[in-house]
């Protein structure tokens, strides 16, 4: 399975260079693209090091593929802990979405990284406001429902403790995970 996904990744980053060398750009979005491919490694693969040099030495943040996904998105999703939070204090905004409306909490929650959920909820503010925990992606799906359908009750603790949620919502992406369950025939 790892090395399927690793695959559709290497596919998508030669996609995405083949579609960057048709223009000239800035040495900041080339920066970027840059960046943006070491995010799009899976879990464990990111050159971190290079990742946050080029944070540092200017690298846009707003480069993104066909998908709306950008390096903060992607990072989010591989779980590269401190390049998201390097592309977090350089003001990516922690609401953008995907294609798909997924936000950076639904895409770590899917793949159960807990140390950026923490992030996302607990210290993360941004002009007096903090990410959205309630927002449905396409699918209709919360962090926290998708967090409950998986099993993983250190995200689902993390989220409640934050208060993040109304009651509410909460009981909503509860009966929503219960639904999943249900066999189809």
């Amino acid at each position: 399975m790892l090395e399927k996904l690793a695959e559709m990744m290497s596919d998508l980053a030669k996609r995405f260079d083949e579609s960057s060398e048709k223009e000239e750009v800035s040495e900041e979005v080339a920066m970027g693209r840059e960046l943006f491919k070491e995010a799009m490694k899976p879990t464990g693969q990111c050159d971190t090091k290079r990742a946050l040099q080029l944070i540092e030495n200017g690298a846009s943040i707003d480069v993104e593929n066909n998908d709306d996904m950008t390096a903060f998105l992607f990072a989010a999703w591989n779980g590269h802990t401190e390049v998201f939070k390097a592309l977090a204090d350089k003001g990516a905004n922690p609401d953008q979405e995907d294609g798909f409306w997924n936000t950076a909490i639904i895409l770590a929650a899917k793949n159960g990284h807990e140390e950026i959920i923490e992030f996302l909820v607990n210290d993360l503010v941004v002009n007096g406001r903090r990410p959205d925990a309630e927002h449905k992606n396409y699918d209709g799906e919360t962090a926290y429902s998708i967090a409950t359908k998986a099993g993983n009750d250190n995200i689902v603790s993390t989220i409640e403790n934050a208060n993040r949620m109304s009651p509410k919502a909460i009981e909503s992406a509860k009966n929503r995970a219960k639904k999943w369950d249900i066999p189809f025939s």
